[in-house]
């Protein structure tokens, strides 16, 4: 972990639309689905800050905005977007676990399968 808040290290890289409610030193990345946003996994986070854990989910790349910024974006744009927020959450939590819905799923599973036992759970 690193010095400086988590709240600055991690907010830079969740969007304009993402969310990150800080509580434990233990973090779930939430992801949400293809064409979602972040707003459905908002009460997931919430029922999870009650058990004691920092939530954070990010913004996939190309959507909360306009449909030809979705149609340009492919998977490897919203990999990346969930890379980034996990690398910074594991700059500020001592573990990081990793859930989405949907495409936001596969997304989990390919982050676990690429970062290995650098993701603490898989969900």
């Amino acid at each position: 972990m690193t010095s400086g808040s988590a709240e600055s290290i991690i907010s830079p890289h969740i969007g304009p639309t993402g969310f990150y409610l800080p509580k434990g030193d233990d973090c779930i990345l939430l992801v949400h689905g293809l064409t979602g946003t972040p707003a459905e996994m908002r009460s997931v986070g919430k029922r999870l800050v009650r058990q004691g854990f920092s939530v954070v989910c990010p913004q996939l790349a190309g959507h909360c905005a306009e449909v030809g910024d979705l149609k340009r974006s492919t998977w490897r744009d919203w990999y990346r977007s969930i890379e980034q927020t996990f690398e910074a959450a594991k700059q500020t939590h001592r573990r990081v676990y990793v859930a989405g819905l949907s495409v936001g799923a596969l997304l989990a599973i390919k982050l676990a399968e690429q970062k290995g036992s650098r993701v603490d759970g898989l969900g």
